[in-house]
């Protein structure tokens, strides 16, 4: 079933909205909400990113926002955003962190206790039993709680028109290796395919579509420019990279 209502995710180059730029403004609006929050779900679980170090005897590996933390926050979003007014949940990725802001006042029809301690008592209870149904609800208020215990109480903002959730970013594991990919060879063949799709990729897309660290697909740029396999043309800011083929 399609709707009117308009879903949106938004990626900001930066850590403060004031002074970021805005390179993504994605549309998951116009269709069913489960659609949307399925779609909402996919995005977001492709920009929680994992990094890693290598360690003795094994190697350490971490997401940047706990994986079951993340879908309880997304699935609360839907399930408790005030709609009369047809507003939808807001979801941004920034550099050092996810925002998630759901529209109504949480005042006004729970007390703060009740929300941290995982009362259950939904703003849309017909929603939430659609999604209980769909099993994406397995516990009512349980979600809450889940989020508390690792992010603590202050990762929540209220105000009598908006309820804010912000998810930092988990950089507690040194020497960033995402996703497990080895620098080397196998690094510039990801990001050389990359630059051939997309000469215009940012340093924040390569970094997410190869699974290098940024500071990594810093490094490898400069290694692979300097070997003469890439060419910046233009500036930083609306230029491109050109991949020098290899002539036989």
């Amino acid at each position: 079933m399609n709707n009117r209502e308009v879903v949106r995710v938004a990626k900001w180059n930066g850590t403060d909205k004031g002074s970021s730029t805005l390179v993504q403004n994605e549309d998951f609006g116009h269709k069913c909400l489960v659609v949307a929050m399925n779609a909402v779900l996919n995005r977001l679980e492709a920009a929680n990113i994992t990094i890693a170090r290598k360690a003795s005897p094994q190697r350490i590996e971490k997401k940047y926002i706990d994986e079951e933390v993340l879908k309880e926050a997304i699935i609360n979003a839907f399930a408790h955003n005030d709609y009369s007014q047809g507003f939808t949940p807001i979801f941004e990725i920034y550099d050092d962190r996810f925002e998630i802001t759901t529209y109504g006042d949480l005042l006004a029809w729970m007390d703060k206790e009740d929300f941290f301690i995982g009362t259950s008592k939904p703003r849309n209870p017909e929603l939430v039993e659609i999604f209980h149904t769909l099993h994406y609800v397995e516990e009512l208020g349980s979600g809450i709680p889940k989020i508390i215990k690792i992010y603590g109480r202050e990762a929540f903002c209220f105000s009598n028109s908006i309820t804010r959730l912000s998810l930092k970013f988990d950089m507690s594991v040194a020497s960033i290796e995402k996703s497990g990919v080895k620098s080397g060879v196998k690094s510039w063949s990801k990001i050389l395919d990359a630059l051939r799709k997309n000469p215009k990729i940012t340093t924040t897309e390569l970094a997410e579509i190869t699974g290098i660290g940024l500071s990594a697909v810093d490094n490898n740029l400069k290694k692979l420019k300097t070997d003469g396999k890439i060419e910046r043309i233009g500036p930083k800011n609306g230029g491109y990279w050109k991949v020098i083929e290899p002539t036989h």
